[in-house]
């Protein structure tokens, strides 16, 4: 068991708890570097309609359509770069129903996370 020390306390940590050390903090000019890489490295995959880079949150943010092919654009990205993609019913602002899709995923050491909010007839 490692000792952590906490102010006032000493908390043991089970061996089964694997310790990660915080990633790197990357400037701006190196996740846009970062960013660059993951669009070239297979320019064939669906283009977001949005993209943001955030150097306090360490992460790319890419945003897709409304359309329902959207589930397989971000589903084209989950194979070729990992994780999962969730969907959660929800209203849209005029109460339609729509699906908030998410998938997240890490490349060169930088939380990427895609989206959208896809328009569909019924969320049953």
């Amino acid at each position: 068991m490692t000792a952590t020390r906490i102010p006032s306390e000493v908390t043991e940590v089970p061996d089964f708890v694997a310790m990660t050390e915080p990633a790197p903090e990357f400037p701006m000019a190196e996740l846009a570097v970062a960013l660059v890489a993951l669009f070239t490295e297979d320019p064939a995959l669906p283009q977001p309609r949005y993209l943001s880079l955030s150097a306090s949150g360490q992460e790319i943010n890419m945003q897709f359509g409304t359309e329902p092919d959207t589930f397989h654009a971000m589903a084209r990205w989950a194979e070729r770069f990992g994780g999962t993609l969730t969907g959660s019913r929800i209203e849209d602002v005029h109460g339609e129903p729509s699906v908030r899709c998410e998938l997240k995923f890490p490349y060169a050491g930088v939380q990427v996370k895609a989206y959208a909010y896809v328009h569909v007839t019924s969320t049953r």
